[in-house]
């Protein structure tokens, strides 16, 4: 815990501080609070505490912050600031009372508000880049789900087969017969909630004979206009024969709403048709926007986001004056310096924006155990980088500095991923 302050039209101060109790006017002698009365010259040094300075982009104003010991930070109390020997009533020049639920506090005028919104936006910039970064990869792929109301035949004899023969490429189908002429066969898909869905991967045959033709429709369920659109016409042309095919058809941000993906094949005026579906897969990106919600999580002990909300709920007896502490001439004149300094405020240095920068992207276990920063490098080497050894089984990714190994995933014959090892 520590407080930050700015005095106005100062520079250079020596300050020592010392702490008292409210509930009894006790005072921290460095490891407990002891009766005010052990307050003397002899005994000065053992009760004052170390005030530290804080640079600002005015040369000319230095900032101060006062760390209170972990002894003391759970008490509430006052701290007296002053610039020399310490005498009651007398050489106070700066006081504050803080409460133990108040972290950090801004005093009497200080500008630690404008501090914490130039940090606000230095993490607002890195939130917008890695909001537009996502992460596509062979195994980004995902089979339909079990639906009662989604995946279903709503025309159609299916047999013996369902759905969950679409799962492989494997020659056993999900075998769907014209009923009246027409066929209609929905699946729905769960890409997670931050998918976004790229493409649909079809291996199928649409058999009719003679094949006169015919052609299969392929639909999306837009979430936007809230119907079905159709995505690919003429998706599967019918043929006399039993040999499957591969088909694709591009997928848009609107074809997803909640991590879910709905499609359809439908058509009428078929005869006697049948749909065989050996597989069907919607191929998809994942944003790392996701981990935002982790950063602003552990950012937000910081309270960025509400800083005027929180200095305007605080009493006003929080920045009570020393009675004595300047002549109302002397006072008048301060006021007009924290007013320049109000309108003006105080930025970071470049030194300083780079200190933060590098705080938060190597901050612990930002995201799923990684620092921001390693998951930036594995996202850019998947994203952007070589690839040593694909179709092998073990495919490894390379930096954008094109030597080093980031990432390396063991796949099967289906890219899927059975295992991940980081800086292998």
């Amino acid at each position: 815990m520590a407080i930050a302050f700015l005095p106005v039209g100062t520079a250079g101060l020596t300050l020592k501080a010392m702490l008292w109790r409210f509930s009894d006017g006790a005072v921290w002698n460095g490891s407990a609070f002891v009766a005010a009365s052990s307050v003397n010259g002899a005994t000065l040094a053992g009760y004052e505490l170390s005030v530290s300075t804080l640079a600002t982009s005015d040369p000319t104003t230095l900032g101060y912050y006062l760390t209170i010991p972990a002894g003391a930070a759970a008490t509430p109390c006052r701290v007296s600031f002053y610039t020399t020997s310490y005498t009651a009533g007398k050489s106070e020049t700066y006081g504050v009372d803080y409460q133990p639920t108040i972290e950090v506090e801004l005093v009497d005028g200080g500008r630690l508000d404008l501090i914490l919104d130039d940090i606000d936006s230095e993490v607002d910039d890195i939130h917008i880049a890695v909001n537009a970064i996502t992460v596509t990869g062979s195994a980004l792929n995902v089979v339909c789900e079990a639906d009662d109301t989604y995946t279903v035949v709503t025309t159609g004899n299916e047999g013996a087969t369902t759905y969950a023969n679409t799962y492989s490429n494997n020659n056993i189908r999900h075998e769907v017969a014209a009923v009246g002429g027409t066929i209609d066969t929905r699946y729905q898909f769960d890409i997670g909630s931050y998918g976004v869905p790229d493409a649909v991967i079809i291996n199928a045959h649409f058999a009719r004979n003679p094949a006169g033709g015919i052609t299969m429709d392929l639909w999306a369920w837009n979430f936007v206009a809230n119907d079905w659109e159709m995505v690919h016409a003429n998706v599967l042309p019918a043929a006399n024969t039993t040999t499957d095919g591969d088909y694709t058809a591009n997928l848009f941000a609107h074809n997803v709403s909640g991590g879910k993906v709905r499609l359809r094949f439908y058509k009428t005026g078929v005869g006697t048709a049948s749909l065989n579906i050996d597989q069907v897969f919607v191929s998809y990106a994942e944003s790392v926007s996701a981990s935002i919600a982790l950063i602003l999580a552990d950012t937000n002990e910081l309270q960025t986001d509400d800083i005027p909300g929180t200095i305007a709920a605080l009493d006003g007896s929080t920045f009570d004056s020393i009675p004595d502490m300047a002549t109302a001439t002397a006072q008048t004149a301060a006021q007009n310096d924290l007013d320049t300094i109000t309108d003006t405020g105080v930025a970071l240095t470049s030194a300083e924006r780079t200190t933060l920068a590098t705080a938060i992207l190597d901050l612990a276990s930002a995201i799923d155990g990684k620092t921001l920063r390693e998951a930036v490098r594995y996202i850019a080497a998947v994203a952007a980088g070589l690839i040593d050894d694909a179709g092998t089984g073990t495919e490894t990714f390379v930096g954008l500095d094109g030597l080093t190994d980031r990432v390396q995933f063991t796949v099967d014959e289906d890219g899927n991923r059975s295992a991940v090892s980081y800086d292998p």
